[in-house]
């Protein structure tokens, strides 16, 4: 006799579509992927920690005097407050190179910008010296400071030392010292050296170090990039222990520590990581930054400022 499974046949079909019906209701509803794109999203408790830590209260971006308004716009649009400006090179005797008109004419439509938009930026003036090219003698120092000085006079806030690798680390103290009792009122800000040993790394400052520069400075920016770690795992490693050891320093006089974001798009050094892992630091409960310094402005597209607007601008 000839069995009919028909039936049975319509049964099995009504079963595996209530079964993915099943399967797609979970999946919508409940279902949370591994992979998520964890660098430009953060759990409620991470957005909890950066809420009760305050670690983006304020924030700047590295930029130079060519700077255009459609630029600025950007800038303003995400709240960033500090511009630390490169003004082009200086000479080996430590005057700078460029015009004092060119710098004038910046000052000039900075100033027109910040009428019409009623916004105020604080301008920091830097030249980067690199101490393999320079020899830093009494009047490089002397030459640096009365230039300086004549940009101050012209509206600048204060200064920006980027002066890198400190060869002399006693000399260096002794040049900052100098700058703060030259310009008393005004900001002095430092770009240092990474957190690590400085015996065995030129480029890198001991805990310690940044302690004594904070005595004659304003303001730190510790760089998140130049790192020449090739894979995420690592750099993850090395940005989360220099947050946690610089949030364990004694720091002098209130100094503002800012930690440097890059966007040149060098992987794993990208601002999404590097944002990421700055904001989930659990260490930051000692509250030792003040926020963040996007290096550079002219590196960023659209895409790093989305990522910015999620990650800073959101908490």
């Amino acid at each position: 006799m000839k069995r009919d499974y028909t039936i049975l046949f319509l049964i099995a079909i009504i079963f595996l579509y209530l079964l993915l019906v099943f399967f797609f209701i979970y999946y919508f509803l409940f279902y949370k992927s591994p992979y998520t794109e964890k660098e430009i999203s953060s759990t409620s408790e991470e957005k909890n920690l950066i809420n009760s830590s305050k670690i983006f209260k304020e924030n700047g971006i590295v930029t130079n005097i060519w700077v255009s308004k459609e630029d600025l716009d950007k800038i303003k649009k995400h709240n960033i407050k500090y511009l630390f400006v490169d003004i082009g090179d200086t000479s080996l005797d430590g005057t700078i190179k460029t015009s004092q008109n060119e710098i004038e004419q910046f000052l000039e439509m900075i100033s027109l910008y910040e009428t019409k938009n009623d916004y105020n930026f604080i301008i920091l003036p830097y030249s980067e010296i690199n101490t393999n090219n320079y020899f830093i003698d009494d009047t490089f120092e002397i030459n640096f400071i009365n230039d300086y000085r004549t940009l101050l006079s012209k509206g600048f806030d204060g200064v920006y030392v980027d002066i890198e690798p400190v060869k002399d680390e006693t000399k260096f103290l002794f040049f900052l010292e100098k700058l703060k009792d030259s310009f008393p009122h005004k900001i002095i800000g430092v770009y240092s050296g990474g957190v690590g040993n400085h015996n065995s790394n030129e480029w890198e400052w001991d805990l310690e170090y940044f302690t004594q520069v904070s005595k004659f400075s304003d303001i730190i920016v510790i760089p998140g990039y130049d790192t020449d770690i090739d894979n995420t795992k690592d750099y993850y490693t090395h940005i989360t222990n220099q947050i946690k050891s610089i949030n364990s320093l004694f720091i002098k006089n209130n100094t503002e520590i800012y930690y440097g974001i890059p966007s040149h798009k060098k992987s794993p050094e990208l601002i999404n990581n590097t944002l990421f892992i700055y904001s989930s630091n659990k260490s930051h409960k000692n509250g030792k930054f003040n926020g963040v310094v996007v290096f550079a402005e002219w590196t960023m597209d659209e895409e790093e400022w989305d990522i910015f607007r999620k990650i800073v601008l959101s908490n």
